[in-house]
C-alpha cells in the first residue's frame, strides 16, 4: 500500500469517534468504519458489538489481530483462530493485551460501528510494546479536542513524542480507511478525537511500556548513569551468534500467569529468546518458563498432549509443531521453529514449521541445559 505523509490537512477526511468508560472498565466505541479494511479498538464482534449499532456481524467480512510477541497475524472473525492455538502459543498471548490492542476489521458497508472493548485497558503507563511492529489503541487520555486547548504546553501532550514513556520509537503509521493507505504519523504531530477508537501503527526498538514525561513507576537510575538492575530474569545464556543465526530478541516478563488446562492449575512466568538467520528467513524460538507453581500438573498436562521421548524431550504428535524439556524441577524450555514472510507494511508473517531437535540453535540449548527425568 502507498504511504504518504499525515498532515494537518489530511485529518479532514476522518471522523471524530468516542470512547466511553463503562463501570466495569472497559470502553463503549462508537466509530466510523469506511467499506474496505479499517483499523480500530479491539473486540470480539460475535460478542462486542452492541443491538443499535449500524454496522452488524453481517456487515463484518473479517477480522484480524496481529501478536507482536509471536510477530504473526491470528484470525478473529468470521473464524476465531485464538480458540485452536497450540498449549506453547497460548502460554505466550495475553487475553488482556489481544482485546486493549488495535485490530483490523473488514467492513462490506460505511457506516457507525458501535461495540465493547470487553476488557478493561491498562493506564498509559502500563500499557507495554514489543519490540518490532505494534497495532495500538488510541484511548481518550491519548488525544484531544486539540483545537480548544489554551496552550501551546497542553497541546504537546498529545504528541507521541509526550507519550513514548521508555520506548525508543522509530516509526509511526495512521491507516486512511477512506483511501485506503497507510500515512506516516510523525512523532510530534498531535492526536486529536479523530484518532480515539482507533488504531495506529509503532514500531520500537525493544520491549518497553507507554507513559507521559514525568509518569515513570521505574526506580531510579544507579549513580553514574548506570543501569538499574533486573526486576525480574531468568538465568538464561544466549550467546549473540550460533552457527549461522543471530540474537534477535531476547524478553523476560515480569507478571505472573495463572491458567488451567485440562483440570490442571498452575502458575508461570517466562519469556522469548528470538534467534534469526536473515539469509533462510527462518527463525527458531526458544521460550524458557519458570513455573512457580503446579509443575507436577502442568507435566501431567503435558503428557496428554506431547510424546516424551527417551531423552526426556516432550514433543509434538499433531499440528503443535513444537518441543519442550525440564532442565531442572520446575523450570523447562520451550522450542519452536518459524519461517519469516516480509510484508509490505514492514511487519513480518511467521509459519510455524516442524520442529528439528538436532537443530543447531536447539542443540545448542539441550546440550547447555540438559532434559531432566521427568
Amino acid at each position: 500500500m502507498p504511504i504518504a505523509l499525515l498532515t494537518l490537512f489530511s485529518l479532514a477526511v476522518f471522523v471524530s469517534a468516542t470512547m466511553i468508560s463503562q463501570p466495569d472498565g472497559n470502553y463503549e466505541v462508537t466509530v466510523h468504519l469506511n467499506q474496505g479494511w479499517n483499523l480500530i479498538a479491539g473486540t470480539e464482534p460475535t460478542q462486542g458489538i452492541l443491538a443499535n449499532s449500524d454496522i452488524g456481524l453481517n456487515d463484518i467480512g473479517a477480522m484480524w489481530y496481529y501478536s507482536p510477541v509471536l510477530k504473526k497475524y491470528y484470525q478473529i472473525y468470521p473464524e476465531n483462530e485464538l480458540d485452536q492455538l497450540s498449549m506453547e502459543e497460548g502460554r505466550q498471548l495475553d487475553e488482556d493485551i489481544i482485546l486493549t490492542s488495535a485490530m483490523w476489521i473488514y467492513s462490506r458497508d460505511s457506516g457507525d460501528i458501535k461495540y465493547s472493548t470487553l476488557e478493561d485497558y491498562p493506564s498509559l503507563e502500563n500499557r507495554q510494546l514489543h519490540a518490532g511492529w505494534n497495532l495500538v489503541s488510541v484511548t481518550p487520555e491519548m488525544a484531544a479536542d486539540i483545537n480548544n486547548l489554551p496552550t501551546v504546553e497542553e497541546k504537546q501532550k498529545y504528541t507521541l513524542n509526550a507519550m513514548k514513556g521508555s520506548c525508543s520509537m522509530q516509526k509511526a503509521y495512521f491507516f486512511d480507511s477512506a483511501n485506503q493507505e497507510w500515512l506516516e504519523l510523525p512523532l510530534t504531530i498531535k492526536l486529536d478525537n479523530t484518532h480515539i477508537g482507533r488504531g495506529i501503527l509503532i514500531k520500537v526498538s525493544s520491549d518497553c511500556t507507554l507513559g507521559t514525561s514525568g509518569s515513570s513507576t521505574s526506580p531510579p537510575g544507579l549513580p553514574g548513569g548506570g543501569e538499574n538492575p533486573p526486576l525480574e530474569e531468568i538465568s538464561i545464556d544466549a550467546p549473540q551468534q550460533i552457527a549461522g543465526y543471530s540474537l534477535e530478541s531476547k524478553n523476560f516478563y515480569v507478571n505472573e500467569e495463572c491458567v488451567v488446562y485440562m483440570g490442571k492449575n498452575f502458575c508461570k512466568k517466562g519469556g522469548r529468546i528470538e534467534y534469526i538467520n536473515e539469509d533462510s528467513d527462518k527463525a527458531i524460538h526458544i521460550i524458557p518458563t519458570v513455573m512457580t507453581s503446579g509443575a507436577e500438573e502442568y507435566k501431567e498436562a503435558l503428557k496428554s498432549v506431547y510424546d516424551l521421548n527417551s531423552e526426556n524431550i516432550y514433543e509434538s504428535s499433531n499440528e503443535e509443531k513444537e518441543a519442550m524439556w525440564f532442565y531442572q524441577e520446575n523450570m523447562l524450555i520451550g522450542v519452536q521453529m518459524y519461517y519469516y514472510t516480509n510484508n509490505p507494511d514492514g511487519s513480518r508473517t511467521a509459519s510455524k514449521v516442524e520442529i528439528n531437535t538436532d537443530h543447531v540453535v536447539i542443540k545448542y540449548f539441550l546440550d547447555k541445559y540438559p532434559p531432566i527425568a521427568v
